[in-house]
């Protein structure tokens, strides 16, 4: 910086209104005639510290206290009785992840779901990390969820982060870090429409998927309902051929998402001899290069689909594996098989909601024969046959 910029620094006048602080603005060390209002990352919405330009004077000073007095309306409006905890959420951020990596080690939580948790901590951290955790409040996160939207992330990827937010300060409430964990709303999700394959159409995709390893793999999941996960770690000492069955169980490099992952899946036997048929490369079934845990099969899936012809609204059908478990649950439900054993079999607790809300849709197919057609008073002269329909049409119609 130049003496002259040092110097206009110095003559710059500055006003501090709370936390805010106006200036005048300078341009190569010159004043400009303009002034900025300097707003703290606690008080911006976004997170993150900002800086408006006004033409005069009084125009930065009216904006600070007009933001000030928005504050306090806001923090009277959502006051929750917070207490200050003199711990910030980034110091018991780091202190959760300490215990939730001991639950790694022990077998109690998955990495992938540790590696997630870590991944949507930054974008928290980013906005709640310098903040007391006994004073963040249901305004404070409402703020969150509209820095987020302005950022374009979708309402369910916002709703996640908020999901992880919300284990961390309840772990700290358990723990007597903080009194409370604030309450809120969560943005409304409209969940993605799932245009499901048939029957055939899985099987018209198998016939068109040249790698025989790549077709088990997905005549596997299509059949069972397992997830992506446990068929990519499936070893040969998990297939029981006096059981015809599939042993989903934890090993070295392998942990079941939850306790109820733990199960016998039930295979058909010519499933299994396909299994069994296929040249072992490695311990795992369904190896990828050079033998180590194969990742996608993304692109053989595409293709295999676009070969079959299989198309939805003029365009190839978006499949993957995930969607695969959720056509083996809809069509469980749809052949009638009782929601008990449907659980079982896809690693549902007993009871799970999550089974009928998230895993079984109704197919297109399913809806339309639902269809119901009434004939009309016409239709049923000309047919002259209207059954018990007749007394359910009145006279005078």
């Amino acid at each position: 910086m130049s003496s002259k910029e040092v110097d206009a620094m110095a003559l710059s006048k500055k006003i501090s209104i709370g936390p805010l602080t106006i200036r005048e603005h300078l341009r190569n060390g010159t004043k400009s005639g303009s002034w900025q209002l300097d707003i703290p990352p606690h008080l911006s919405g976004t997170g993150k510290r900002k800086r408006t330009s006004f033409a005069a004077k009084r125009d930065a000073e009216n904006a600070a206290k007009r933001l000030l007095r928005n504050a306090d309306l806001r923090k009277t409006a959502f006051n929750d009785g917070a207490v200050p905890a003199g711990i910030t959420f980034k110091e018991i951020s780091e202190l959760w992840v300490e215990f939730q990596k001991g639950r790694v080690d022990t077998g109690k939580k998955r990495q992938s779901s540790l590696e997630t948790n870590a991944f949507q901590l930054r974008a928290l951290l980013r906005f709640f990390g310098t903040s007391d955790a006994g004073t963040i409040s249901e305004a404070n996160v409402t703020e969150y969820q509209k820095a987020r939207l302005e950022e374009g992330r979708r309402p369910r990827t916002i709703n996640s982060e908020l999901a992880t937010f919300k284990q961390v300060l309840s772990w700290a409430k358990k723990r007597r870090m903080i009194r409370s964990v604030p309450e809120y709303e969560a943005i409304p999700s409209q969940a993605p429409r799932l245009d499901l394959p048939t029957i055939d159409e899985v099987a018209a995709i198998l016939a068109n998927i040249p790698d025989r390893r790549i077709a088990a793999l997905v005549r596997t999941i299509a059949e069972t309902g397992l997830r992506k996960g446990e068929v990519l770690a499936l070893r040969w000492t998990d297939l029981d051929h006096q059981k015809k069955a599939i042993l989903v169980r934890p090993h070295e490099s392998f942990t079941p998402k939850t306790y109820h992952s733990h199960r016998d899946v039930f295979v058909s036997g010519q499933l299994l001899e396909e299994l069994v048929g296929l040249p072992k490369l490695s311990d795992l079934v369904f190896p990828g290069r050079g033998g180590v845990k194969r990742t996608s099969i993304a692109k053989s899936l595409r293709n295999a689909v676009v070969a079959a012809g299989i198309f939805r609204d003029g365009e190839p059908m978006h499949l993957n594996l995930h969607m695969l478990r959720k056509a083996h649950a809809t069509w469980q439900a749809m052949k009638g098989t009782d929601p008990s054993v449907l659980q079982v079999r896809l690693g549902h607790a007993p009871g799970s909601r999550v089974t009928q809300q998230v895993y079984v849709h109704a197919t297109q197919a399913a809806q339309r024969q639902a269809t119901i057609d009434i004939p009309s008073k016409g239709r049923l002269a000309t047919n002259g046959n209207s059954g018990d329909l007749d007394a359910t049409i009145p006279k005078d119609a």
